[in-house]
């Protein structure tokens, strides 16, 4: 049987392939090998196609054409024929509809003609009503027989646009869908867009030259990356640092009152009790130990649910290496297998858990001597007396030396399969009566990689305690917990699961940059000034940092990057790492002012500059720590200002209650409040994505990839500080001014003209005031551009609800801004 085929698995398998796809995409390829390498990629690796299901070269013959089919499939739900072409013939497919006529304006392009009226005349003789042309990476699918409808062909042009509409490229071609009743559906649709697509859309990096250039590092980076990665990296606790890095405290930020509700860590509805580790889990777990030995032979799973960077990890190890009783640790084997080590995904997930146990009671637990000579005839005794009573008798009457180097061979044998001799030696320790210990196999991180690889972890992690009748921990993201709980083996097995709460990133980042004073304190740095070879050690370096993030309660900066992180402790960290280290943060005149002044604060728009920026000369939402909020999304409005909406909406009801929770909406019912400016719910959905990715909002499951899988979302604080403070602030708007898709070719070419004007200027070093006069005046034409685009919008708005303005406060904030930076 196939593996589990959802919308979540496939969007997965498709991004996993895509880098290929492409690659092959450039190549010339036989008709043969598109099949193999690409067609088949598609159709059986992304979407799930069993082989069985699939007929290739099938004969046909009839009145229309006399030929072999390339493929067809069929399932219980689905049918469809793919006639294949070889990669190099380029379909001619129009890129402004996605709809089209197969007898209209597709018919002006000879080999999309010959090739869909090929694959039509093979339909008719199967009497398959969808047909496909395929050449890798461009499918035109059609309805057979639909020639008196305005549009009988639906377009996937390119594997951007198949990503881009990935929701229908699965409701068209999935094992389980209805290809005839979704294109039927599609082509019905009367109006693709509420509004045309802008005529116009280009971005001002397309015209800067090496846009994807990195920049060097600043001085300080040699010095500061291996003790930052120290400090601020998760904890291993094998040593005294880790425990003093640990922060127990949870403090709330103090930027708004209002935001206190917003950051709250509820509890996801995850579907069943979960309880706060740190009340419940040393509890229980000593229960389940104690009840592990009393009543051996019981399989038990333990489940860890933690958001992204909320520290699960680092809980585990803390607990295994520090917190759990020691009379309980002498009893227990702690078998800790972490899948980031993992990079292929093809691997036997069994086997490599066996051998990851193997190698760590070896290193770990040496006092078991499962190398020895006679722990090894403990080990396999029943063969070794097998042996000694039948084939060996003989030698073991008459030459007990001989009959010893009989064993040893065959205990050799044994050792040197080592997934075998794992689950011997492991069976050994879980059984043997002297000195029994209860095995406890921890699976950690299986949840980074896809979907399809954390269910056979998680099969893997089940069938260990069932067959070692041991105990389990599994740890699992809130949104992988949410998708995987109802299905099996989750429901045959007892099970607890209890939450991660994820604590304060300010108090956390504060509390490591004590400890790393205190221990690498006195490293000296050596940096140039002016000439000048100027010492420096580590301690007051951070104590520069340390006074510009907790110097008073109502610190922006610490605001900023808690705000962002948005309870991802990994995140926030990484924050204060790129600041560090960014080519973009001057370290040069942060201790040329300390050194002169005894004290320096970093400015808020530096942080924000050198977070944004990180190794990178130019800004890219792709590649950055912060979303563009005004980027456009395929959603058939084309508005800059959708998520920006959603956000402000989500927000006025923060406060109200609903079966998710409080400030939590079902989509279903948001949607209706957005239906004149997002096409269906569907699209609605697409444009949640990003938020949820950037935890601008978050799901009543926990789920991040996308929307598709959400009911129920709410606006987190990243969200309420990205509109109300971030959108203010001229550093943050300056970096979407060259990222953003601008759709008027009149304010594209001012904006491009006044940026290359600040490249000459900065190039021949004229002074950083005659600069800044030619960026703002760069922002007061991006930001003209963007009210005449919201006054674009205002009159398909009908909903009350979001007949507010945005950009009238993001002017006047940008003026106020403006006057204190030029006086």
């Amino acid at each position: 049987m196939s593996r589990n085929i959802t919308a979540d698995n496939i969007l997965s398998k498709f991004l996993e392939h895509k880098k290929i796809l492409s690659q092959h995409e450039e190549e010339i390829l036989s008709e043969t090998d598109t099949r193999c390498k690409m067609i088949d990629v598609l159709f059986k690796s992304v979407l799930g196609w069993e082989e069985v299901n699939i007929k290739r070269e099938e004969y046909t013959s009839g009145t229309d054409k006399v030929g072999f089919i390339d493929y067809v499939f069929k399932s219980n739900n689905n049918q469809f024929l793919v006639e294949a072409k070889k990669n190099g013939n380029y379909f001619n497919l129009p890129k402004c509809n996605k709809k089209a006529k197969s007898y209209g304006i597709l018919s002006k392009d000879k080999l999309t003609k010959e090739a869909l009226q090929q694959a039509y005349d093979y339909c008719k003789n199967k009497r398959i009503n969808v047909g496909c042309i395929c050449n890798g990476y461009q499918l035109a699918v059609f309805l057979l027989n639909y020639n008196d409808n305005d549009n009988d062909t639906y377009i996937f042009n390119g594997l951007e646009d198949i990503e881009k509409d990935i929701i229908t490229f699965i409701n068209i071609f999935s094992p389980r869908s209805d290809a005839n009743n979704t294109v039927i559906n599609i082509l019905n649709t009367a109006n693709s867009n509420i509004r045309d697509l802008p005529q116009f859309t280009k971005r001002v990096s397309e015209n800067i030259f090496n846009a994807d250039a990195k920049i060097n590092r600043n001085p300080l980076d040699s010095y500061l990356r291996p003790i930052l990665y120290e400090f601020f990296s998760d904890l291993n606790f094998e040593n005294e640092i880790s425990d003093e890095c640990y922060c127990n405290d949870e403090r709330v930020t103090n930027y708004e009152k209002q935001l206190t509700a917003l950051i709250v860590d509820d509890l996801p509805r995850l579907g069943i009790p979960v309880q706060e580790a740190d009340y419940a889990f040393d509890e229980d777990f000593i229960r389940k130990e104690d009840d592990m030995f009393n009543r051996y032979g019981m399989s038990q799973v333990m489940i860890i649910v933690g958001g992204v960077g909320s520290g699960k990890t680092t809980f585990l190890h803390r607990y295994f290496k520090r917190v759990i009783p020691q009379p309980i640790k002498n009893n227990l084997i702690w078998l800790y297998i972490d899948f980031t080590q993992v990079s292929d995904e093809s691997i036997n997930i069994g086997s490599f858990i066996l051998r990851q146990c193997l190698e760590q009671i070896r290193n770990q637990y040496q006092g078991l001597k499962i190398d020895d000579w006679d722990t090894l005839h403990e080990i396999y005794k029943p063969e070794i007396i097998r042996l000694q009573r039948g084939a060996l008798k003989p030698l073991f009457e008459d030459n007990k030396k001989d009959f010893d180097m009989e064993i040893s061979k065959f205990l050799c044998k044994k050792i040197d399969d080592q997934v075998v001799f794992a689950e011997d030696v492991v069976k050994h320790i879980s059984r043997r009566q002297e000195g029994k210990k209860l095995i406890c196999l921890t699976v950690d991180n299986a949840d980074q990689m896809s979907d399809e690889f954390q269910k056979k972890c998680i099969m893997s992690a089940f069938e260990f305690t069932k067959k070692f009748k041991s105990l389990v921990l599994i740890s699992l993201r809130e949104e992988s917990y949410w998708k995987l709980r109802n299905i099996k083996p989750f429901d045959a097995y007892q099970n607890f699961a209890y939450h991660i709460s994820a604590p304060s990133v300010a108090s956390i980042i504060s509390q490591r940059i004590k400890v790393a004073s205190k221990y690498r304190g006195n490293v000296e740095m050596e940096i140039l000034l002016n000439g000048i070879k100027y010492k420096i050690n580590v301690g007051k370096f951070l104590e520069i940092v340390s006074k510009s993030l907790f110097n008073n309660k109502q610190n922006p900066n610490i605001a900023l990057i808690e705000a962002l992180s948005a309870n991802n402790v990994r995140l926030g960290q990484e924050m204060l790492i790129t600041l560090l280290v960014s080519g973009h943060t001057n370290t040069r005149e942060y201790i040329q002012t300390y050194l002169a002044q005894g004290d320096y604060t970093i400015p808020y728009h530096a942080l924000l500059r050198s977070i944004s920026l990180g190794d990178y000369k130019y800004y890219h939402s792709n590649r950055s720590l912060l979303i563009n909020l005004f980027e456009i999304e395929d959603d058939g409005f084309f508005s800059h200002f959708t998520k920006i909406r959603i956000i402000k909406f989500l927000y006025e009801r923060r406060n109200i209650k609903s079966s998710a929770g409080k400030g939590f909406a079902s989509i279903s019912d948001i949607y209706p409040y957005f239906k004149d400016i997002c096409l269906n719910e569907q699209k609605f959905r697409i444009v949640l994505n990003p938020l949820l990715r950037n935890h601008l909002i978050e799901a009543d499951n926990g789920y991040r990839a996308g929307g598709e899988e959400a009911e129920f979302v709410r606006v987190t604080s990243s969200g309420y500080y990205y509109v109300n403070y971030l959108l203010k602030e001229f550093s943050y708007l300056e970096r979407l001014c060259e990222d953003t898709t601008i759709s008027s070719n009149k304010h594209f070419e001012e904006i491009d003209k006044l940026t290359k004007e600040i490249f000459l200027i900065e190039d021949s070093g004229c002074g950083k005031r005659a600069v800044m006069k030619i960026r703002l005046k760069r922002m007061e034409v991006f930001l003209q551009y963007l009210e005449s685009q919201e006054k674009a919008d205002e009159p398909f708005i009908n909903c009350n609800e979001l007949q507010f303005l945005i950009m009238d406060e993001i002017i006047s904030n940008f003026k106020k801004q403006s006057n204190r930076i030029i006086s």
